[in-house]
């Protein structure tokens, strides 16, 4: 007797022989359930199938949806998809008049329909890649058997019949999804990142000994507590960890998301005296805070005298303590501060203007705004010129650069106008 064979995503097409699943109470579906959570054991499935589903995902939860599939197969068992090609399809749109664009369009963005609207796409080689990041093999592209009026991938795959990285990481989503409670892409995508480096360190057999187990909480809770505390489970459920460990290290952890680590560790980033280039200064930062932490861990039951000055610091919010989201809050403070100084609150653009710069040192217009913010205020005029030789020294190019120095020149006259504006990202572009 055949084993389990899953049709997901199955929408009005009922699949006789299969077990036929979909999110839709309106659907043919003999289970209700979500692709990124199916209710079925682990090992149970011989076959998964799942025809132009995989769209309907963006591109960072569609790792998080092939692993739960991954999950379900049983080693050896055969995954089948089928998804628009996006390669294909551009061109045909290229080639074809505008009126009979339609559908192509429809096929490649889907529509604002309830389970109808597409969130990614694929070529062959994108969507090879993301499932031999899950941990797939034996990927081959075959031809469409569904949907054959526009261009089709048909995608055929299977699960090794040893994993045990894929495994391990599978597993840590699935609790991160638990313990963050996120489904935001913004802040998947640089978790991603993240998880993506934890994976390179894991051996190919999946065995972590103790020392890399620590550093790699210690680094897991550096970008978010709850992070640290997935991985150790996922670690204890393994054996990978020490029993009598458990308990105090848990504790520990779980201590440091209830009081936001993260987000008063962004707080001393801010706070913090920084040189030379952003990025570098962030991974040393980073790296300080996850010695801070591995010492933590080497002592859980005792109180982490290390972390004392970052645990009396406000917490700031952020969601990750991660460089893209550290630069993002560094380019909304500067915009908090153009919107400030166009409508003439200047010393509050002043402080907003201060803040980007405390985030971000690496910001020209932060410093060019706060130059022509010190003559909006009357302030002492060499305080501008110091901002406007720090523009210059940080601008991208020669012309830029030639055109903040003109202005820095002539900022005895710019000071005698009666009004001056704030320069914005788009001004910058125009330039």
């Amino acid at each position: 007797m055949d084993g389990l064979r899953l049709h997901l995503g199955c929408g009005s097409v009922y699949k006789p022989g299969y077990v036929n699943v979909d999110s839709s109470r309106n659907s043919n579906a003999d289970i209700i359930a979500t692709a990124s959570r199916l209710p079925f054991l682990s090992e149970s499935a011989d076959t998964i199938e799942a025809y132009h589903l995989l769209e309907h995902f963006d591109l960072v939860h569609c790792r998080y949806v092939l692993s739960e599939w991954f999950r379900v197969l049983r080693p050896e068992g055969s995954l089948t998809v089928e998804t628009p090609d996006l390669r294909k399809s551009a061109k045909k749109l290229a080639s074809r008049k505008p009126h009979a664009q339609r559908t192509t369009l429809q096929w490649m963005f889907g529509i604002d329909s309830p389970g109808f609207q597409h969130k990614t796409a694929f070529t062959d080689e994108l969507i090879s890649h993301v499932l031999k990041e899950v941990g797939y093999e034996g990927i081959r592209n075959r031809r469409p058997k569904t949907h054959l009026y526009e261009p089709g991938l048909r995608i055929e795959c299977r699960r090794p019949q040893s994993a045990a990285r894929s495994l391990f990481m599978i597993g840590l989503r699935g609790k991160l999804i638990q313990e963050l409670a996120i489904d935001d892409s913004y802040v998947m995508v640089p978790l991603e990142k993240h998880l993506e480096d934890l994976r390179m360190m894991i051996p190919r057999d999946g065995r972590v000994n103790a020392e890399l187990a620590d550093h790699m909480i210690a680094r897991s809770s550096a970008c978010h507590p709850a992070l640290g505390v997935a991985l150790l489970e996922e670690l204890a459920s393994r054996g990978d960890t020490a029993p009598n460990d458990l308990g105090p290290r848990l504790r520990l952890l779980t201590g440091l998301v209830a009081a936001e680590l993260h987000k008063r560790a962004f707080t001393l980033w801010a706070k913090s005296k920084k040189n030379g280039n952003v990025t570098k200064e962030f991974e040393a930062f980073s790296d300080r805070l996850e010695r801070a932490l591995l010492e933590a861990l080497k002592n859980p039951r005792k109180k982490p005298a290390n972390l004392d000055y970052i645990m009396s610091l406000e917490a700031t919010d952020i969601p990750l303590l991660d460089i893209d989201l550290v630069l993002m809050e560094g380019k909304k403070a500067l915009n908090r501060g153009v919107r400030d100084f166009h409508e003439g609150r200047h010393r509050e653009a002043r402080d907003a203007m201060l803040s980007a710069l405390a985030i971000n040192p690496d910001i020209v217009l932060a410093y060019w705004n706060l130059a022509r913010l010190g003559i909006a205020l009357g302030r002492d005029r060499s305080e501008s010129i110091e901002f406007y030789t720090k523009a210059a020294r940080l601008a991208p190019n020669a012309r830029l650069r030639e055109k903040i120095k003109k202005e820095s020149e002539l900022a005895s006259s710019v000071a005698e106008r009666a009004h001056v504006e704030p320069i914005s990202e788009h001004d910058l572009a125009d330039l």
